[in-house]
């Protein structure tokens, strides 16, 4: 909600978001416009940023996003926009693109922005580093368990949208989930839960049982308890 305060409320021509304690570099805003203004066919730009992780004495990684830019793929493939990354045009997220304030939706209420956005923006990316996300290890796995459901919503909602069901789509709507509940275990292992990691490694392993990243995942889960 506060988001979408501050998007109605903005007069500029473009709209760039900055969550919590995540950075801009100095030449953010005039290196994305430049791109803008030589591409004006493109409607939303993400950018490369540094991931700092600040239980590991400020690490840094470099992380570039994309290549998705259809929404069949955004949805099938996996979200690859970083929102303290992007900038989008105004006039295409003032036409009803709100962030959704749907309480199933929190935790990745801009995942399913970007998935409506890219129904009728261009998408591009720079693959510039321009800012810095920061990563904080100490999540809970209350809070991770949470964020996956949420995401799972935005799937089965769009999916349910969808006009097609035919067998192809239905087998990437499941291998879709299953990569969503592999992303949680790894998450939770991260943070030194294995048990609830082990939890959706099943489901994981259960909907995908050919995909050697779940045997992987597994493999770790057994080490660390």
């Amino acid at each position: 909600a506060s988001r979408n305060y501050a998007i109605k409320n903005a007069v500029g021509d473009f709209i760039a978001f900055l969550d919590s304690d995540d950075m801009w570099y100095d030449n953010k805003l005039k290196e994305v416009l430049a791109q803008f203004r030589q591409n004006p066919d493109i409607d939303l730009i993400c950018h490369a940023e540094n991931w700092v992780y600040k239980e590991q004495k400020d690490k840094k990684e470099r992380v570039e996003y994309g290549p998705w830019v259809g929404y069949s793929d955004i949805l099938f493939k996996g979200n690859c926009i970083s929102t303290s990354a992007t900038v989008v045009r105004s006039c295409k997220i003032l036409k009803d693109e709100l962030f959704s304030e749907k309480k199933e939706f929190v935790g990745a209420e801009d995942y399913e922005m970007w998935l409506r956005l890219s129904k009728n923006c261009k998408i591009s990316y720079y693959k510039k580093v321009l800012g810095e996300y920061v990563v904080h290890g100490s999540s809970f796995s209350r809070r991770i368990e949470e964020q996956s459901q949420a995401l799972l919503n935005v799937i089965e909602t769009h999916f349910n949208k969808s006009l097609n069901k035919d067998f192809f789509n239905r087998l990437r709507f499941t291998m879709r989930k299953a990569d969503a509940f592999r992303q949680t275990g790894r998450d939770l292992l991260k943070v030194g839960d294995a048990s609830t990691a082990l939890k959706y490694a099943l489901k994981s392993l259960y909907l995908n049982p050919l995909n050697m990243k779940n045997v992987f995942l597994m493999g770790k889960i057994f080490v660390k308890r």
